[in-house]
């Protein structure tokens, strides 16, 4: 390490402290600014997202339309006429 004299001829030991600060700051400066680059995905994979996604939306709006035109009608909860449940 290099020795820097004042010009009384003094050593200037605030020399490597500005310098030391100067160097930590740019680095800090560097690291708190980085951003790291967003994923990108492929054409063909986005396509095929943007096509799951179409073909889930129509089969739900499919699925729905029939549950409300149509509502389920089922007799599997019930018992058929003439049988009783004895109790345990």
């Amino acid at each position: 390490m290099e020795a820097h004299y004042r010009f009384d001829g003094s050593i200037d030991y605030e020399f490597h402290r500005r310098d030391a600060r100067r160097h930590r700051d740019a680095s800090m400066r560097d690291f708190l600014t980085y951003q790291q680059p967003k994923p990108r995905l492929r054409p063909v994979a986005r396509q095929r997202i943007r096509m799951f996604a179409a073909a889930f939306a129509l089969a739900t709006a499919a699925f729905w339309t029939t549950m409300a035109t149509m509502p389920p009608t089922t007799e599997a909860g019930s018992l058929p006429a003439g049988v009783q449940l004895r109790a345990p």
